[in-house]
């Protein structure tokens, strides 16, 4: 096994903002760094294991947190301003560009869980990876939800997300089931995603999209028949946003991968290691060698 250092740092994004992060780096490898992008309200120590198992096959990892979540949160999110834009173009773009300048050569793959997912050809200029890999990642848009989800993410972007970020000043959104409270900016700017039918690419300029439309890297997409968020259609709608990209899509249910559940969260769980980390290593393994 490779040695591993692992150690807490903080990184700047693009704009300056101090970013929260770890990193595993091993020492002597040839293979391409690591950089995971967090699902919403998931602070980055829920992907450890992971970036473990990854470090251990000889890649190194940045995994870090989102302006306003995790070790990147203020004591008090009453009045701090950040969006998802910010999360996506300047805290991505910066974590990229950190891990960019680690690897040299060697280049990056980026891991993108549901909301990381989204924001790959966010930043200006837009990533370059090796690979991507996207686990549980869909357009939001409220019509896209099954039943009997769908009146609720209707009433859940249009009412709840409104009222209680005015009410508080951020969005507990661990009343939803969404983890860590969100600044305020980002609730809201979610929520106006998630109600329109083009979900994030009805709100962006014309340069965002040329460079959505020229992402083309290899991507191996995940997603899982009992996931509740990430379901075929909204996962399906998201990657047509990915019109240049090589994607490998595997829809799995979780008895055919011999496995109870996985859901929206559990590719990262250790319970996943043989049926899906596996699988996903060798992939990388074959498209950066």
């Amino acid at each position: 096994m490779p040695a591993i250092d692992v150690r807490d740092v903080t990184i700047e994004a693009s704009d300056g903002a101090p970013l929260g992060a770890t990193v595993l780096e091993v020492d002597g490898t040839p293979r391409p760094w690591v950089v995971i992008s967090a699902a919403v309200g998931t602070p980055h120590g829920f992907y450890r294991r992971f970036a473990r198992f990854l470090a251990e096959h000889g890649y190194s990892v940045l995994a870090y947190d989102y302006r306003g979540i995790g070790a990147s949160a203020p004591g008090s999110l009453r009045g701090f301003d950040a969006d998802m834009t910010d999360w996506g173009r300047r805290d991505f773009g910066g974590a990229y560009r950190w891990a960019s300048r680690r690897a040299g050569e060697r280049g990056v793959v980026v891991i993108g869980h549901s909301f990381g997912g989204q924001i790959l050809a966010m930043p200006d200029p837009a990533p370059e990876p090796l690979a991507v890999v996207v686990v549980a990642s869909q357009s939001a848009y409220w019509g896209h939800w099954s039943w009997p989800l769908r009146p609720a993410v209707r009433a859940l972007w249009r009412i709840v997300i409104p009222a209680s970020t005015t009410l508080l000043g951020y969005f507990p959104s661990w009343m939803v089931g969404f983890g860590e409270p969100l600044p305020a900016g980002a609730a809201r700017q979610w929520a106006r995603w998630g109600r329109h039918p083009g979900y994030l690419f009805g709100h962006i300029d014309d340069a965002t999209r040329a460079r959505y439309d020229a992402f083309d890297p290899a991507m191996l997409v995940w997603s899982f028949t009992d996931d509740p968020i990430a379901i075929h259609p909204a996962v399906e709608k998201l990657l047509e946003g990915y019109p240049a990209a090589t994607i490998d899509w595997r829809h799995r249910a979780p008895e055919d991968l011999g496995m109870p559940r996985v859901g929206h969260h559990g590719f990262f769980r250790e319970s996943s290691r043989q049926a899906l980390w596996q699988p996903t290593l060798a992939w990388l393994d074959g498209v950066t060698r």
